[in-house]
């Protein structure tokens, strides 16, 4: 009976320790299952950035398409054979120029031994020897088209090369290339969010002692808040401090060297501010919750101490709220699977629209070419009805040589009646058969010009036929590329209407998740509900118990 005793007065203490112990694995579940959805979320974050960042700074199909245009021009590729520096420069500014509005800014042609010939950025430069690029050199061996970094006279450059063939005989190389510099960084500052710089290790002559630093704001200093050696070591590493988000990209060479780090600050203060204020009320909901258990256990505590025999209600009530703790176990471990499968669908999201955008990249690239092929098909077309002009014009103008030809053939008829009459008189007119003879010498004369100007028109009509014939080839090879672009367009749009089809059952994914979750939650608070109902009916009987004791005490008086 003693131990019986015993153990019912310190049932409220382990009861007690028992409610601290399962508030705080609970909060330390909820705290972990919180930490990793948020760093898995943060390496979301990254790599939408990441593409993002490489969709602005590694534009290569933009530069790609350029160069291929320039290919596909047979009057460029002739120019540049002739080595009619003039000619080809007069001839390309206005492509040129519509490229260097998209962010192309540089168009150059070098020669076979490595000489620059035509630079559009600089053409009062040329003549300089090139043999120093190491990209040059290789296309030179390979006879291979290359895309890549390369540090060079002017600073960090995405070049796209190719060498230039005509009927297999090797003429020379032409490179479209991007310029990296502020008004790149303030492009990803715009595109992005957040602070970008650029750290330049190498230049056209290697590694530099110090690197030279390119900044989107010049009032922040990255490498005062982070150290750059750890981003330089690891191309994956990233940090998440005080509520930004540091990540970097790296711009290697042929050599696999890395000749510049760009790193960028993205703002996530959002994020931030919710895990601090989820751990806040977190930390408020448990100590509130143990405080009202610990304060309903010493009060049971000092009631079993006058009464025992409430031992069964005592046990009925530590059976439901472990029953109760069990069911919130269940909850929370609920809440922790809806939590995963959210992070399911928010993976899928983020693949599908890194997809997205890969695709829309490709499609405006695409959409480009297809518009510069649209502008030299409209020229073509205004080519050929010059063309078409001419020929009329050279056909009235022969018209017109056949009417005057009828007239000379007309004049000669009468002339040759004249002559006829003449010679049938008696007494011949020497000066009227004079005159008749220097007028057939003017006829002559008329028409042997008449003949070379007809001549001179037919040999007109046979060149514009052939101009006309070469344009008509020329459009249709044209219609075939855009064709091609066109369908390349297709494509792309039906892969896009796929990766919004997979966005929007990872969407419906995670709304099916979050209202799993909110189911976890009333459960979790159902359960909380019944801890109270039980504490209440607990404390309700020791109040009658203790009530009954007093009148006990009062009747043996």
């Amino acid at each position: 009976m003693g131990w019986k005793k015993v153990s019912t007065e310190i049932l409220p203490i382990v009861f007690a320790i028992f409610v601290v112990v399962s508030l705080m694995a609970m909060y330390f579940e909820v705290s972990f299952t919180t930490k990793a959805a948020n760093e898995e979320w943060i390496k979301k974050v990254k790599a939408l950035a990441d593409t993002q960042i490489e969709t602005v700074v590694k534009s290569t199909k933009l530069i790609q398409g350029f160069v291929e245009t320039i290919l596909d021009d047979d009057k460029a590729i002739t120019l540049f054979k002739k080595r009619d520096r003039e000619g080809l420069y007069n001839y390309l500014l206005p492509k040129y120029l519509s490229f260097k509005n998209v962010g192309v800014g540089q168009l150059h042609f070098i020669t076979p031994d490595l000489k620059s010939f035509l630079r559009f950025h600089k053409p009062e430069e040329y003549g300089d020897d090139l043999s120093f690029r190491k990209m040059l050199v290789k296309v030179i061996e390979t006879k291979q088209k290359l895309t890549g970094v390369e540090p060079g006279i002017i600073g960090l450059v995405l070049r796209a090369i190719s060498p230039i063939m005509e009927n297999g005989e090797f003429i020379g190389i032409v490179e479209a290339g991007i310029i990296y510099d502020e008004s790149l960084l303030k492009e990803l500052e715009s595109k992005v969010g957040g602070v970008s710089e650029l750290y330049i290790l190498y230049d056209h002559q290697g590694k530099l002692e110090t690197p030279t630093v390119l900044k989107s704001n010049p009032n922040v200093d990255l490498a005062k808040e982070i150290d750059i050696d750890k981003f330089l070591k690891d191309e994956n590493y990233y940090e998440f401090k005080n509520g930004y988000l540091y990540i970097s990209n790296h711009f290697k060479n042929i050599d696999n060297e890395t000749v510049a780090l760009l790193l960028s600050k993205i703002p996530l203060t959002n994020v931030y501010a919710q895990e601090k204020t989820s751990k806040i009320i977190t930390i408020v909901f448990s100590i509130i919750i143990a405080t009202v258990l610990l304060s309903m256990s010493f009060f049971m505590h000092r009631s079993i101490k006058k009464q025992l025999a409430f031992n069964r209600a005592s046990e009925n009530l530590i059976r439901n709220i472990s029953e109760s703790i069990i069911h919130t176990s269940s909850s929370a471990s609920e809440i922790k699977s809806m939590a995963e499968n959210t992070e399911l669908a928010t993976t899928e999201v983020d693949k599908a629209l890194q997809e997205f955008s890969a695709y829309l990249e490709e499609s405006r690239a695409e959409t480009e070419t297809t518009i510069n092929g649209l502008t030299e098909f409209t020229n073509t077309i205004e080519q050929i009805t010059e063309y078409t002009s001419k020929l009329a014009t050279l056909t009235e103008t022969l018209s017109q040589l056949s009417d005057r030809i009828t007239d000379i053939s007309d004049t000669i008829t009468v002339l040759a009646i004249n002559v006829s009459i003449e010679t049938s008189k008696q007494n011949i007119d020497k000066e009227g058969l004079l005159r008749i003879a220097e007028m057939i010498m003017e006829l002559s004369n008329s028409a042997r010009n008449l003949a070379k100007e007809s001549k001179h028109s037919l040999e007109n009509v046979e060149n514009i036929v052939a101009s006309t014939t070469l344009v008509t080839e020329k459009i249709r090879k044209r219609i075939s590329s855009v064709r091609e672009s066109l369908d390349s367009i297709v494509q792309v749009a039906q892969a896009s209407t796929t990766n919004v089809e997979k966005i929007v059952s990872a969407s419906k994914m995670a709304h099916n998740s979050v209202e799993q979750l909110y189911s976890g939650i009333e459960q979790l608070e159902e359960a909380i509900i019944k801890i109270k109902e039980e504490i209440e009916t607990f404390s309700s009987k020791v109040l009658t118990a203790l009530q009954s004791g007093k009148a006990n005490e009062q009747d043996q008086e």
